[in-house]
């Protein structure tokens, strides 16, 4: 579950990532939604972004509050780990 900014509702809100692509409004917390948006002018600004393809985590992307909800082309096969107690591991 990521978040993007509704610039038509002036609030953050819920939506689900593929997990590839997509654009800069895409957040992966509530907070960070509402700490890089609200108040958002639509001007140009330098975001921190969660997308490993662009360099240093950061990008200069015009608007990027303004940008539609883009879910991206991906299905979100997302593998995480988790810890076994009784083998003391994660797998």
């Amino acid at each position: 579950m990521r978040y993007y900014y509704d610039s038509g509702a002036g609030v953050c809100k819920k939506f689900i990532y593929g997990g590839c692509l997509g654009n800069g409004n895409n957040f992966e917390s509530y907070g960070k939604c509402k700490q890089t948006c609200d108040g958002a002018s639509g001007r140009s600004r330098t975001v921190e972004t969660e997308r490993p393809h662009l360099a240093a985590g950061r990008a200069q992307e015009p608007g990027v509050c303004n940008l539609p909800k883009d879910e991206g082309p991906c299905k979100g096969y997302l593998p995480r780990y988790y810890y076994d107690s009784e083998e003391r591991v994660c797998k």
